[in-house]
């Protein structure tokens, strides 16, 4: 499979940065290594379309709000399902906790009208602390009102989790 590497690599980045944000929202230890593991199989769904269909024609790639959240629509107009969905099946099978359930399926879909999912936001918010250079002001201003805000957390601590990142660079988001 071409760009199985940049998967993984995608995977371990998000991890890295849902440890990070978990930590600066002062969740406990056992919360933090959750949000650790969230990170790691928020994409699970992918790798198994990318398996099944022997390719990786979709790359993984979003860098604004309304980008993120047309994967999914884009791939359930194509196949008739998305990533998220099938994700989150397999973690309900595999007996996964909700919260891992929820971060998985909500990943692209952190808020839904008034339906917020803090796992979804949470990982949702790793993709710009492991791979873009907004300042939390800026990412504030391109997110729904108060999205910080119901994660606990302000613009200062995504600028936080940006330092700490052990990122070499930026890459754009796949």
């Amino acid at each position: 499979l071409t760009h199985l590497d940049a998967y993984f690599d995608h995977s371990r980045e998000i991890s890295k940065a849902c440890r990070i944000l978990a930590d600066i929202a002062g969740l406990p230890k056992h919360e933090r290594e959750m949000y650790n593991v969230a990170g790691l199989i928020h994409d699970l769904g992918r790798l198994i379309i990318m398996i099944a269909a022997d390719k990786t024609s979709a790359p993984l790639m979003g860098t604004s709000w309304d980008q993120m959240t047309s994967i999914v629509h884009s791939e359930q107009e194509i196949l008739g399902m998305n990533h998220c969905d099938i994700g989150q099946d397999v973690c309900e099978k595999w007996n996964f906790s909700p919260v891992l359930q929820e971060g998985v399926l909500r990943h692209h879909t952190p808020l839904v009208k008034d339906d917020f999912s803090y796992p979804g936001t949470l990982i949702f918010l790793s993709h710009f602390v492991s791979t873009s250079d907004f300042t939390g002001e800026i990412l504030a201003g391109m997110m729904p009102d108060g999205l910080f805000a119901r994660l606990g957390m302000t613009a200062a601590d995504f600028d936080k989790a940006r330092e700490r990142y052990p990122a070499k660079g930026f890459r754009p988001i796949r």
